[in-house]
C-alpha cells in the first residue's frame, strides 16, 4: 500500500465524520492521535 493510497482513505474518513457531526468530528481526533503514538 502506498502514501496516496492512505491518504484518499483518510480523507474518505475525514469527509464521512465531517457529514456526521463534531461529535464524530472529536472522535476522528482521538482515533488519530492514538495513531500517531
Amino acid at each position: 500500500m502506498g502514501r496516496n493510497d492512505h491518504l484518499t482513505l483518510e480523507h474518505k474518513l475525514i469527509a464521512k465524520t465531517q457529514m456526521r457531526g463534531a461529535r464524530s468530528q472529536a472522535v476522528y481526533n482521538a482515533f488519530i492521535g492514538s495513531q500517531l503514538h
